[in-house]
């Protein structure tokens, strides 16, 4: 929905920031009268606050997602030779890129890997999945689902 509207989105976040600069001068340069000056104080100190955490949390937000604290599931395509992996096993396998998105798209993970057919599995990836280059992953064979993480 969001992305129906672009420019009416950025109208109302520049037409935001404009009210909030006016807010901000009006506050604290006292040029509202005592009636309103309380409210307009508040309202400018709430949304202060709000601003400060909002880009404190967003470069924390970044930091964590690239250190591999945050684990993603995706159905990605395995080759491997299931009847030489028990459940719990760990092994090492190298990932590649996916041609439709821009994440993770296959993960070989046995010699000649390419002669077994792909097997379509949940893998959850501790780690980044951007396709900014080739990855070793050590991954775990769990009873439902694959987990992998970067070497």
């Amino acid at each position: 929905m969001l992305n129906d509207y672009p420019v009416l989105i950025a109208c109302l976040i520049f037409g935001g920031l404009i009210g909030f600069m006016v807010l901000g001068y009006l506050v604290s340069n006292n040029k509202l009268k005592p009636p309103l000056l309380k409210p307009a104080t508040a309202i400018y100190t709430f949304f202060s606050v709000a601003f400060v955490l909002l880009i404190v949390g967003g470069i924390a937000y970044l930091f964590v997602e690239n250190s591999g604290w945050i684990p993603r599931t995706r159905e990605v395509s395995v080759y491997v030779k299931p009847e030489n992996w028990m459940t719990g096993e760990i092994k090492s396998c190298a990932s590649l890129q996916s041609k439709e998105r821009e994440e993770i798209g296959v993960l070989l993970c046995d010699q000649n890997q390419m002669l077994f057919e792909p097997h379509v599995l949940q893998v959850r990836f501790w780690g980044p999945i951007t396709t900014d280059r080739n990855k070793e992953w050590k991954r775990t064979r769990e009873p439902a689902s694959l987990t992998c993480r970067l070497q």
